[in-house]
């Protein structure tokens, strides 16, 4: 599964603002966040603590799902120069559409558990 990623600024002072959009490929999903695997040539600019708007589909769903996220981490992958990220949602304004959007993650994760087990 692919996700995109646009920069979601805080403020103007914020030295954490991502520069630039890019895409990257869903490793994980819970109700919490994602893992990401980004490519090389994106890795150097992303830090912990900046904030993206990201889209992606799951299977078995229409609509797609589009969340605010926070980077909570940047793990280098020395063997192909790629890294994973972990992203933690951001509630959105509408506590609703949040928790509907929620829901159906943890039922698609629940799901895919099930199929591993």
């Amino acid at each position: 599964m692919v996700a995109h990623f646009e920069p979601l600024p805080v403020g103007k002072a914020d030295r954490t603002v991502p520069a630039e959009s890019f895409d990257a490929e869903l490793q994980n999903i819970s109700v919490s966040g994602v893992a990401a695997l980004v490519a090389a040539p994106r890795q150097g600019g992303l830090i912990v603590g900046q904030n993206y708007l990201i889209d992606f589909s799951l299977p078995g769903y229409d609509e797609p799902f589009s969340f605010a996220v926070t980077v909570r981490h940047v793990r280098r992958m020395t063997h192909s120069g790629a890294c994973l990220v972990g992203l933690r949602f951001i509630p959105g304004d509408d506590a609703r559409v949040t928790q509907q959007a929620i829901k159906k993650i943890r039922a698609f994760a629940e799901i895919h558990r099930r199929l591993r087990s």
